[in-house]
């Protein structure tokens, strides 16, 4: 029952078009790090979700753009003879066509790689996260997966142009474009 509501409530939300983004979170007990698996797109569409995952990655130390996965086939099988046709970002691809829909994923322990964060543009005055000094993959703590989950909701915010504290401007990209 709660799939068959979360899935009406998507739809209509969808239909008077209010939607234009979907990430399902998960935690992830074996894969090291945190991580975004995205649908195979056409090569129009796929950069802008491979771009999304990049912006991700400027916002967080914690983030492993490298372990992201975008072009799995949606029908192809797992080891235990699973397809991805159940997950909600297939789901939900396939009922709107959205360009956004991803699955995050953290693992419950540690990560594998720390990513350079920029500093922020526009005087941000502490209103941007603050840049960190760590010089290995710590055990993930909430801390952590509150940085991955702000990156989230930042990277959005820059992908649309509509962040004012952008790190984009500071780092070796300097532009979305």
């Amino acid at each position: 029952p709660t799939i068959v509501a979360a899935s009406a409530a998507l739809r209509q939300l969808h239909e008077r078009g209010e939607l234009a983004f979907y990430i399902d979170c998960h935690g992830h007990a074996t894969k090291r790090g945190c991580f975004l698996y995205g649908n195979g797109l056409p090569p129009e569409r796929q950069l802008e979700t491979v771009l999304y995952a990049k912006l991700v990655a400027l916002n967080s130390r914690f983030f492993d753009f490298g372990g992201c996965v975008f072009y799995l086939k949606n029908n192809k099988k797992d080891k235990a003879g699973e397809t991805k046709e159940g997950s909600g970002r297939v789901a939900v691809y396939k009922m709107t066509d959205m360009t956004y829909c991803y699955t995050l994923e953290c693992n419950y322990n540690t990560g594998k790689a720390l990513n350079h964060v920029p500093a922020a543009q526009g005087g941000h005055q502490g209103r941007a996260s603050p840049e960190r000094t760590v010089t290995s993959p710590p055990k993930y703590g909430p801390e952590h997966w509150m940085e991955v989950g702000r990156a989230v909701l930042v990277g959005l915010l820059d992908m649309k142009e509509l962040n004012p504290w952008s790190r984009v401007g500071n780092s070796k990209f300097r532009t979305v474009d």
